[in-house]
């Protein structure tokens, strides 16, 4: 009988662990203007620009915040949509009491100028200027018929840590419901539908252009 109920108590313990393992992260899905995105499939924006996606990666930062985490320092997330196993973010430690969940798009100014890191901070990741520019925040490159360019490439690389381009963005999300019961939805859609193809297409560097974008692309994530 008591080998019975310590073997109940371990299985517990362990569903317990696995539910409380389950609920801290949260998973992220990829649209253009509602329908599924994927690497070299074609889509049409609001202006009539007609893409493809080669390369799509970011970051989420999950921030200190007094009534959002519990966590004692910023974590950091490389979204790719090449790579499955990205596609999520680790909410541990996350609770809902201010009603809204507050993410980060993009690297502070701390971690720019800390030089060398590793995990999603590691250089190889293609993600990093030099310590000039830092980090970039967001970079999608694709090709487009609208874009009269070399091989039509349309190319964002958006970033900047230092005044006035410091292109790090919050993101304010509403929580209408529990988290695990929700997605983070990333629809590229929003950025092309403000974006005109032909008058803009290749953003390298830290500018008054990138932080427009930046501002923009923070209206591409959402919780449903």
């Amino acid at each position: 009988m008591l080998s019975f109920l310590l073997f109940l108590m371990f299985l517990s313990t362990k569903l317990s662990a696995q539910t409380s393992q389950k609920l801290s992260v949260l998973p992220i899905s990829f649209v253009c203007n509602g329908k599924p995105l994927k690497l070299g499939e074609t889509y049409i924006s609001s202006k009539n620009d007609t893409f493809t996606i080669s390369q799509f990666k970011f970051y989420l930062t999950v921030p200190q915040e007094n009534n959002v985490t519990e966590t004692t320092e910023p974590h950091y997330f490389l979204i790719d949509l090449e790579n499955p196993e990205s596609h999520y973010i680790n909410l541990s430690g996350i609770h809902n009491k201010g009603g809204q969940l507050t993410l980060y798009l993009g690297v502070d100014s701390v971690a720019s100028v800390s030089g060398a890191r590793g995990g999603a901070l590691d250089p190889t990741n293609g993600m990093y200027w030099a310590w000039q520019s830092g980090y970039i925040n967001l970079k999608v490159e694709g090709n487009s018929p609208s874009a009269k360019t070399r091989k039509n490439q349309f190319q964002f690389h958006i970033g900047g840590y230092l005044s006035p381009n410091y292109a790090f963005r919050k993101v304010s999300l509403p929580i209408s419901k529990p988290l695990q019961n929700q997605t983070l939805v990333v629809d590229i859609g929003v950025l092309f539908n403000a974006v005109s193809l032909k008058e803009t297409n290749s953003i390298m560097i830290p500018g008054q252009k990138a932080m427009e974008l930046a501002t923009i692309c923070t209206k591409i994530i959402s919780l449903q």
